[in-house]
């Protein structure tokens, strides 16, 4: 149970202290990418078809997103998400859409913050 706790405790600092970004994609492939292996930011992820994207697209690095995970073996599914930062000249919703039909990849979508709509009830929040 605690190792849930903290896993959901780094997750909430990671969104909360990651700045939103709508040239920046999250993208979890599959397998654990090169990068993540390395924990570190190079210019390729080791998928193959990922990686002809992002040289056509001229993106200069993709970091990991969860770099702590790398350390612990039983998240792996954590150290499949890599951030692609795109070049301000790139569309994003192309960029994502032609994600999103490339072998390898699991999930695409853009780094967005979202924000609560209301104030919950709970007499202890605040």
């Amino acid at each position: 149970m605690n190792k849930i706790r903290s896993l959901w405790t780094v997750l909430l600092m990671l969104f909360l202290l990651t700045p939103s970004n709508a040239k920046t994609l999250l993208v979890k492939l599959q397998g654990t990418p090169a990068l993540a292996k390395s924990a570190g930011r190079l210019s390729q992820t080791g998928v193959a078809a990922v990686d002809v994207l992002l040289q056509a697209w001229q993106v200069p690095q993709v970091r990991t997103l969860f770099p702590a995970a790398v350390l612990k073996e039983n998240i792996e599914s954590l150290t499949s998400w890599v951030a692609v930062d795109l070049p301000d000249d790139l569309d994003a919703a192309q960029a994502l859409a032609a994600l999103r039909r490339t072998s390898g990849v699991l999930v695409a979508q853009e780094n967005r913050a979202f924000r609560l709509q209301y104030v919950p009830n709970d007499p202890r929040y605040r």
